[in-house]
């Protein structure tokens, strides 16, 4: 079968479209919000692990957590009164709620010595969340899971007093700035 350049060009046109197409789909429906909102809570959550105490800054990671949760649960209501959702999207909050009770589970069973091992430990599993939900759904989440599990480690393995500091700018900063950027450009 032969192909004219006209019709390749034609059909380049179609695929560009409705990568546009999807792109704003995404735009519109809640992922950049999620990503915004978690990179704030991630940031001050790893702040407050750099300077203040271990019990302090556990409890203002609890109230973080909860607070994120409560919002996530408003974006998610709002988003669905304007856009039309799949009857699976119920199964991607279970999935999370699944994988946050394993990482719970792990942190009690590994018993980590320190803050910043629970921490590491739990941006793991988060950042395992971020590529499960790349690959299933929409691949950048894929690639800001890695490269927010690469900086996580080289801060945690080689730059121990600092890694609440790192996580807050490059991890709370890499969620946020991401979701920014897809509500900027991709509408």
């Amino acid at each position: 079968m032969d192909i004219t350049h006209e019709e390749a060009k034609e059909s380049l046109k179609i695929v560009e479209e409705v990568q546009r197409r999807a792109r704003k789909a995404l735009a519109h429906g809640g992922g950049p919000y999620y990503l915004m909102l978690w990179g704030v809570v991630w940031f001050f959550g790893y702040l407050g692990g750099q300077f203040l105490n271990e019990k302090t800054s556990g409890i203002l990671w609890m109230v973080l957590v909860g607070l994120g949760i409560v919002a996530s649960v408003v974006i998610g209501a709002w988003i669905s009164k304007q856009v039309r959702r799949p009857l699976h999207d119920y199964r991607i909050g279970l999935f999370w709620l699944a994988l946050l009770l394993y990482a719970n589970l792990a942190v009690w069973v590994a018993k980590p010595v320190s803050g910043e091992a629970v921490a590491f430990l739990i941006t793991l599993f988060v950042m395992l969340g971020y590529v499960v939900m790349g690959l299933w759904m929409w691949g950048p989440l894929a690639w800001i899971g890695v490269g927010v599990t690469v900086v996580a480690t080289i801060g945690y393995l080689w730059v121990p007093g600092y890694f609440n500091l790192i996580m807050a700018i490059l991890g709370g900063g890499a969620l946020f700035f991401s979701g920014s950027y897809i509500l900027r450009n991709w509408r």
